[in-house]
């Protein structure tokens, strides 16, 4: 990855409705940095990393939306990675939604925390407490 992306990049992640949308709007008005929104990728990217439609709807109509989360995972790793460490051709705001970053299996936690060491500016933003 060039070093110019790592350092210049800004990664935001963060739970539903914290604002990404907006804070990543806000960044690219003032760096001139084009936003990457990784959940519009999901379309183009899944079927190529051998997600298949028709067996995740019928996961989700079988057995619940707990095993389809489950058989998305994967595919949110696959497609995490390959945004981090290979789509990006410049320095951009990175979104990412917000599974994107939650993973129960340690090895796709660890192969997105791989993808993700050498960026300078990863966001991770919250919510405050109630």
């Amino acid at each position: 990855m060039d070093k110019n992306i790592l350092k210049s990049s800004i990664i935001l992640i963060g739970p539903m409705n914290v604002g990404k949308d907006m804070i990543a709007s806000s960044l690219s008005e003032k760096t001139g940095l084009d936003i990457v929104y990784v959940n519009k990728l999901r379309k183009v990217f899944y079927p190529k990393f051998g997600y298949n439609l028709e067996a995740a709807t019928r996961i989700r109509k079988s057995k619940g939306i707990a095993a389809w989360y489950e058989y998305q995972k994967p595919y949110e790793a696959k497609l995490a990675e390959y945004v981090l460490t290979t789509f990006l051709t410049r320095p951009s705001i990175v979104v990412f939604g917000a599974g994107f970053t939650v993973y129960k299996d340690k090895e796709l936690f660890t192969s997105v925390q791989k993808a993700m060491q050498g960026y300078k500016n990863v966001i991770n933003l919250e919510l405050p407490p109630n």
